[in-house]
């Protein structure tokens, strides 16, 4: 049995152990899995990574056809994106509705992958692989014709997906839904960071303008040292026109 077969056999026994006693593996089962691996086979994850949600993903995304994969996983991980920036983001909820709904500027699932890489959440591999898997999803969505994931240009795109270390070459599909799962696992890593304060969020800016008191006060100054100033020079102006007079 290949490593990829064996992974989601695995899968679907936790999702049906989970759905039989109605919740997640706990945190203390997750650390009892990992502490019975070999350490030097080990790779080793977040408890978070390996939430009911995930599992409830990665089942369905197994049932969809090829082109409905497409779409599916590209919409989850645009969503995941989506969440990411409202935990990043200073907590005003109008103001991130319009921004990241509707018409708003990161409404679209580029411009967040791209926001992502530049605000330093998100590695230039994993920023990489968010892009192809856009591209991906445009290849179906766009594409008239009865296409897969052995058809060009969606096999090439697979075969560039790096988030793939349990697969060696492989089926396009096989190393497309491990890219995804390793890049929503990621985005997920993140998100839990800023949850728990590991990584900051952003803060509300400070307000450094000056009060209008003082304002009122700075300017009064100001004008009263313009006039200092001109009335200087003014009397400066006649004092040099007296002495040019007396000298004629």
């Amino acid at each position: 049995m290949s490593d990829g077969s064996i992974q989601a056999e695995a899968i679907e026994r936790i999702w049906r152990l989970c759905e039989e006693r109605g919740f997640a593996p706990t945190p203390e089962e997750m650390h009892e899995a990992l502490a019975s691996v070999e350490a030097g086979d080990a790779v080793l994850m977040k408890p978070e990574e390996l939430t009911l949600a995930a599992l409830r993903f990665r089942r369905a995304l197994g049932a969809e056809t090829d082109r409905g994969a497409g779409l599916y996983a590209a919409a989850f991980l645009d969503a995941r994106l989506e969440a990411l920036f409202r935990r990043f983001f200073v907590q005003r909820e109008k103001v991130a509705d319009d921004l990241l709904t509707g018409t708003g500027g990161l409404s679209t699932f580029s411009a967040r992958i791209d926001l992502a890489m530049l605000l330093g959440l998100a590695s230039h591999s994993t920023w990489r692989d968010l892009h192809l898997i856009r591209k991906i999803r445009n290849d179906f969505a766009h594409s008239p014709e009865t296409i897969g994931f052995s058809h060009d240009p969606v096999a090439s795109r697979c075969r560039e997906l790096g988030h793939t270390p349990l697969v060696d070459g492989g089926k396009p599909r096989a190393r497309y839904v491990q890219a995804v799962m390793g890049v929503a696992g990621e985005v997920d890593t993140v998100v839990t960071a800023l949850s728990d304060g590991r990584l900051s969020a952003c803060a509300e800016a400070k307000d450094f303008a000056l009060d209008a008191d003082k304002m009122r006060s700075v300017h009064a100054a100001f004008l009263r040292r313009l006039a200092d100033l001109l009335e200087g020079h003014e009397s400066e102006v006649g004092w040099k026109s007296a002495l040019t007079s007396a000298s004629t």
